[in-house]
């Protein structure tokens, strides 16, 4: 994907230089700006246009690009048997050379020029070499897709040259028509020919191009302009311009259209804007425009030159990801996902307003009965009805509705100044649900029970409101269905045991209680771990081993998540230098930091400190983040990840797919590798949209250059899934469960295979 769209910038690059050489009339400065354009489209360091006199046996250097210029300009040698041009006037096709100097047949000036890569095209004339374009850098190969944008240049620009050749010899011809009046008529005659191929070659740019004077006047147009703006030929009437950008004269701003004239006068630069246009057929499209300076002989602006790119389908496209991501696909509501991330925002925002916020849990009483009695196509139109029942008692801005999953929905509602309030919404529900559904010809009723948690009496994370709001709708299922009930807490005996807990676990820190787990990451395609990420457990005096789901965000509330965190750190680097010590491969170990960690601020002095004492190498560690601590992060914790990454660390997105509904991040923030959620893993074999958000995620893992990891695979049948979409690196029960540092000697040694059970699903 990358490649595809450096191919595709670089025809980009392509037409601006092909438009900007048809603007020049002087050999000389063509022959310079032709170098030029080498470099800009195929990032060459230097780039040399040589013409080639076969009859003679001579190459003249027209002109290169850069200080080269002057020294090369005009030197004339002969054609050597065996010479890199003489060599591209043998084979007549292009020529790459990965190293010069392994060439013994490289002539001084290129070894002059310590230049160490070397792409070479030849320039035909009616099937005859008649000059070579060269391009040239150090420490950096050119491969195919330079190679062909290199020919596509040569090829356009050919043309080029003939074309002021031509101009060349039109302007002798009428110098001699002022004496010979009757050679007139054929100077003419070559003129309209000139004008006919000009007017070929950019009807012959696949893209919409349109050139406007500084009076507003379209000045010409190219087949593709006219066709997607049904307009006639540029000519008499500003009101052409105005059917592509504008409403009123003169420019103006209106309805999101961005004015492209005012835009360039004021940067006097190259501008790029995106609108919107509808097409032959009345279809809105999405439309990039790269607006450039028009420059007259004497270097002032005389007008623009806009390149229109279509990008409707690749804003449709992740549109698509977005909707499959973050929606039901059955009601069209926001899903879990996308409910937790508003739910997040509502909190923050109740949290700094000091108001109140609920939370309504809901599940459909007896759906069960009707989804088996009927079928899944009726329950389907069910849930579907029901959701537009839902919508129209929720309608106020910033209360979201969502289906949670079967016959569950959960609503936000995000401002209420009195529990009572709550309370009203939910029996407005009830009600709604009173007047039966009429599906398929079947009259079906329905009732629904009801969960009631508020912020903040009731919990202040999302999860503590949820999962309180669920209590009590199975409470509301207790007392006969058909009602609301609010969460009402056993607050002594809650209240003991968390304090009880947290005391405890201050002691278990001072008391070294905390042990590390370890589970592979593994490469499927050779059976080898990449990667250990540590894992934390507690091993409690008298509770045995607590998983971390129990103690870890108590760590977090309390603030003791940042010498835990401290202390993983150490030991997990410690460990995997130990293990590197012993002769095993060297691979990465994985640590998960919490964003606390991050609001301390020595988050790198930490890392560079357990580095140290471990005498682990910075490459050997990941340190594994949430999209959460991406999207809440202000510009130190940026600065923080780009100090990391300048040290060598990895930096890894754990659970993705699962927070804040933007993918900004992955281009602003150091990244290495996204971590699919288990989540989306659990079920692809069986759900289709399950399969496609994964399938999304790799693809554009991929396009990004990021190393993608999927998480909590659990069998076969999940690896040939992944195996088929090209996921290569896998972690889950299926290899290996977590555990002790010493139960992983065998499996880095011959036994690894029996241990990973390489048997089941290689």
């Amino acid at each position: 994907m990358a490649n595809l769209k450096r191919y595709n910038d670089g025809l980009f690059k392509l037409d601006l230089w092909i438009r900007r050489l048809l603007t020049i009339g002087e050999s000389g400065a063509l022959y310079t700006a032709l170098c030029d354009g080498v470099c800009d489209i195929v990032g060459a360091g230097t780039a040399v246009f040589t013409t080639i006199d076969i009859q003679a046996g001579t190459l003249t250097y027209m002109a290169a690009s850069g200080g080269w210029n002057a020294m090369v300009k005009g030197l004339a040698v002969p054609m050597k048997s065996g010479n890199l041009c003489a060599s591209v006037v043998a084979c007549g096709t292009p020529l790459r050379i990965d190293r010069i100097s392994s060439r013994a047949d490289s002539c001084e000036l290129l070894q002059v020029m310590d230049m160490d890569a070397a792409l070479l095209v030849p320039v035909l004339e009616e099937g005859r070499v008649t000059a070579c374009l060269s391009a040239f850098r150090v420490g950096n190969p050119f491969d195919q897709i330079d190679e062909q944008l290199l020919q596509q240049y040569a090829h356009t620009a050919a043309m080029v040259l003939r074309t002021v050749h031509l101009m060349v010899d039109l302007r002798r011809h009428a110098a001699m028509l002022e004496e010979e009046n009757d050679e007139r008529t054929r100077a003419e005659q070559k003129l309209a020919e000139t004008n006919v191929f000009l007017n070929s070659v950019v009807d012959g740019v696949a893209e919409p191009m349109v050139v406007v004077g500084l009076d507003r006047r379209v000045i010409m147009t190219n087949r593709a302009a006219r066709d997607f703006f049904q307009i006639a030929e540029a000519g008499s009437d500003e009101a052409c311009h105005r059917l592509i950008h504008h409403r009123d004269t003169p420019c103006v701003r209106d309805e999101g259209m961005r004015c492209p004239l005012l835009d360039v006068r004021t940067a006097k630069r190259p501008v790029i804007a995106t609108q919107e246009h509808r097409d032959r057929s009345g279809d809105k499209r999405v439309v990039e425009v790269m607006t450039s300076p028009l420059l007259g002989s004497d270097g002032t602006a005389i007008g623009i030159i806009e390149a229109f790119r279509d990008i409707t389908d690749r804003r449709q496209a992740e549109e698509t990801i977005r909707q499959m991501a973050y929606y039901d696909s059955l009601t069209g509501l926001p899903n879990r996902r996308l409910f937790n991330d508003r739910l997040r925002q509502s909190l923050a925002l109740a949290q700094r307003s000091k108001r109140l916020l609920a939370v309504l849990f809901l599940d459909l009483d007896r759906f069960k009965l009707i989804n088996d009695t009927l079928g899944h196509a009726v329950g389907d139109k069910l849930l579907m009805q029901v959701a537009k029942r839902l919508k129209g008692v929720c309608r106020r801005d910033g209360d979201t509705v969502a289906r949670q999953g079967g016959d569950e929905f959960i609503i936000n509602l995000s401002v209420i100044s009195d529990v009572k309030d709550a309370l009203k919404v939910a029996q407005k529900i009830i009600d709604s649900l009173r007047t039966p559904f009429v599906i398929d010809g079947h009259e079906l009723f329905i009732t629904t029970s009801i969960g009631i948690s508020v912020f903040p009496y009731d919990g202040r994370t999302s999860d503590a409101l949820v999962k309180n709001a669920d209590f009590a709708m199975y409470r509301a299922k207790e007392q006969g269905r058909n009602n609301c009930q609010l969460y009402t807490p056993e607050m002594n005996s809650k209240a003991f045991e968390r304090l009880s807990l947290e005391n405890d676990l201050r002691k278990g820190l001072e008391r070294e209680e905390l042990v590390l787990y370890y589970q592979p990451k593994v490469n499927v395609d050779d059976g080898q771990i990449s990667c250990m990420e540590a894992l934390v457990r507690w091993q409690h005096p008298t509770l045995g081993l607590v998983p971390p789901a129990r103690f870890i965000p108590l760590a977090e509330e309390t603030g003791l998540i940042v010498p835990l965190g401290e202390w993983v750190l150490r030991t997990a680097c410690r460990q995997n230098r130990e293990w590197q010590k012993a002769g095993y491969p060297p691979m990465q170990v994985a640590v998960n930091i919490s964003p606390r960690q991050l609001q301390q601020g020595s988050l790198v002095e930490v890392v560079e400190r357990a580095l140290s004492d471990s005498g682990l190498a910075p490459r050997w560690l990941v340190l594994e983040v949430t999209e959460s601590i991406m999207m809440d992060g202000t510009e130190s914790t940026l600065a923080t990840f780009r100090v990391l990454e300048r040290m060598g660390i990895h930096i890894a997105i754990d659970d993705f797919g699962t927070g804040y509904s933007s993918l900004h991040y992955l281009k602003k923030f150091p990244i290495h590798a996204l971590k699919i959620d288990r989540s989306f893993i659990r079920d692809i074999t069986t759900n289709p949209d399950d399969e496609a958000i994964t399938s999304a995620v790799i693809t554009m893992s991929k396009g990004l250059n990021l190393k993608v990891v999927a998480e909590g695979v659990e069998t076969v049948e999940q690896l040939e899934v992944l195996r088929a979409l090209q996921c290569t690196h896998m972690q889950g029960h299926l290899f290996s469960r977590p555990a002790p540092a010493e139960q992983f000697a065998p499996v880095f040694g011959r036994a690894a295979g029996a241990y990973l059970g390489f048997g089941t699903w290689c």
